[in-house]
């Protein structure tokens, strides 16, 4: 299959790179990065749908990402457990 996107060898360059890309898929290679689970809410889905975020990730702590990511869209990211965040609208 082809790869999609500018992360697929972020394990290898130690970067991710946003450009107008939707909120839902760098969560999913920012999660695939430092192996854990990024949802959004339930119900919320919908309004978070359309959301994109630019931005440039460089082997940063998930932490600075978490936080750069929530001022960027301006949502709230919650921390499940050590492996799971969730994304509200605050």
């Amino acid at each position: 299959g082809k790869n999609s996107g500018n992360n697929f060898d972020a394990w290898r360059t130690k970067l991710l790179v946003f450009d107008k890309t939707l909120l839902k898929e760098a969560i999913s290679d920012i999660g695939n990065y430092y192996n854990i689970s990024i949802g959004l809410k339930a119900g919320e889905e919908p309004a978070m749908g359309s959301t994109t975020i630019t931005a440039r990730f460089n082997n940063q702590p998930l932490q600075a990402v978490l936080d750069e990511l929530s001022m960027i869209s301006t949502y709230r990211i919650s921390r499940i457990d050590d492996t799971h965040y969730e994304i509200s609208i605050k």
